[in-house]
């Protein structure tokens, strides 16, 4: 059985909202520091275009591999997919000059987006641990949790109390 869904227009959304309520995820569970709860409604009733890096962060947080769907992209969505893969290739073949390139392309570009930034945080710090930056690597690594979970350090303090 083939379970890909393939996703035009407003059925992004739908697929959102027939995944979540599959899994038993809330809405709060789903959208917690990607978008907020209207957001993330007016997604699912198909009412709000959306990019595909933010799509893309709801259904990883529900567990949903790549290989389950595929979408049509317009022609941004899908330049930006390509640049950010791009860069995942150059940091897998360890040639951090020219991924840290094109990632200030990237940043150029689409840094000022919320879901991007998070994307730039995290592959500035595998650039940095690539070049034995520890240090910075780590730093890029929590600014880029803090960025779809703000209080991570304080969900870890908790537990290292208890």
């Amino acid at each position: 059985m083939n379970n890909q869904w393939y996703l035009v227009d407003n059925e992004m959304g739908l697929f959102v909202r027939a995944s979540r309520e599959a899994k038993e995820y809330t809405m709060e569970e789903i959208s917690h520091g990607i978008c907020s709860i209207p957001t993330l409604s007016r997604i699912e009733a198909g009412e709000r275009v959306v990019d595909y890096i933010m799509i893309e962060a709801l259904l990883e947080r529900m567990k949903i591999a790549k290989s389950e769907y595929e979408f049509v992209l317009d022609e941004e969505d899908y330049c930006q997919y390509i640049q950010r893969e791009e860069i995942k290739k150059l940091i897998i073949q360890k040639d951090y000059k020219q991924a840290e390139k094109q990632l200030l392309e990237y940043e150029k570009e689409h840094g000022e987006k919320f879901l991007h930034k998070q994307f730039i945080f995290l592959h500035k710090g595998l650039i940095r641990k690539g070049n034995q930056e520890v240090g910075q690597a780590e730093k890029l690594f929590k600014e880029a949790i803090s960025i779809t979970a703000p209080d991570y350090q304080q969900t870890i303090l908790d537990r290292k109390i208890l």
